[in-house]
């Protein structure tokens, strides 16, 4: 069995080899689904999308792609802590959404995969768990500064733990 420890410094150990600018590019790929043609979204930019631009599309998630996101948020989010160098939290800024649009985003990932129950029970719900722990994962790497967002994320804990599905 693999555990994500591993797989974690694996990852963090690519990001060293790579530059800030190449990390977020690789992060911006994968949310636009550049890299990959059966990512590449049809619809037309909307204006939720356009505020909502550091968040991948839901239907895209999967456990590599949030394992990932979650890896390259605490990368940047342990660099910005342990340096001075602005560059650093622009790089953390631009993989990472604000809290209340976080919120509004784990929210949604909830509500869409209880709306979607078919299949192999037991398969979905495993990997439902281990999307949701990695978006979980994520928070600390946010910025807290805003009270709106925390306030927000306080609500969002609360209907999280109140909703039967999760």
């Amino acid at each position: 069995e693999s555990s994500p420890k591993i797989g974690e410094l694996a990852l963090t150990s690519l990001f060293d080899d790579l530059r800030d600018e190449e990390l977020v590019q690789s992060f911006v790929d994968i949310m636009t689904g550049q890299k990959n043609e059966e990512l590449v979204r049809k619809e037309e930019v909307t204006e939720m999308e356009e505020e909502s631009h550091h968040l991948l599309p839901l239907e895209i998630l999967d456990c590599e792609i949030t394992f990932y996101w979650q890896c390259l948020c605490k990368y940047f989010k342990k660099r910005s802590e342990d340096s001075t160098d602005e560059k650093i939290l622009e790089s953390l800024e631009q993989v990472t959404p604000t809290l209340s649009q976080f919120c509004n985003y784990l929210q949604s990932f909830v509500e869409s995969k209880i709306l979607s129950e078919d299949g192999d029970e037991f398969d979905q719900h495993i990997v439902f768990d281990f999307i949701a722990t990695q978006l979980c994962a994520i928070i600390p790497s946010l910025d807290f500064t805003d009270e709106v967002g925390r306030r927000h994320l306080g609500q969002t804990v609360y209907n999280l733990i109140t909703t039967s599905g999760f």
